[in-house]
């Protein structure tokens, strides 16, 4: 059981995704990929709060058995979809996974 408030995360301010320009055109228009292992029975939980936020990052599912999920971040919304993690982090098992993101 989740103690975490959906409402908590869901209601919380979206800043807008900026991408920065102080980087080029080509990369700020780049998707970036994160890594995370989450608790197999909350991949569904997490992929619906990202869900809420639309258009900020997409969650796919790499390895269920493993708890592997993929974020695909929109441009520029990396930092808000870091705050989501973190937040879900509080009550959700999970950990950022560093290394090669598998396609």
């Amino acid at each position: 059981m989740v103690a975490l408030s959906v409402a908590s995360i869901v209601n919380r301010p979206l800043q807008a995704c900026n991408p920065s320009k102080r980087i080029g055109e080509r990369d700020r228009m780049k998707t970036t990929s994160l890594l995370f292992r989450i608790e197999r029975s909350q991949i569904g939980f997490v992929k619906f709060i990202i869900e809420a936020y639309e258009g900020v990052a997409v969650v796919s599912t790499l390895n269920a058995s493993e708890g592997l999920v993929r974020l695909s971040v929109a441009p520029g919304c990396r930092r808000i979809v870091e705050d989501i993690m973190a937040d879900l982090a509080e009550s959700v098992f999970m950990e950022q996974v560093n290394g090669p993101i598998p396609d």
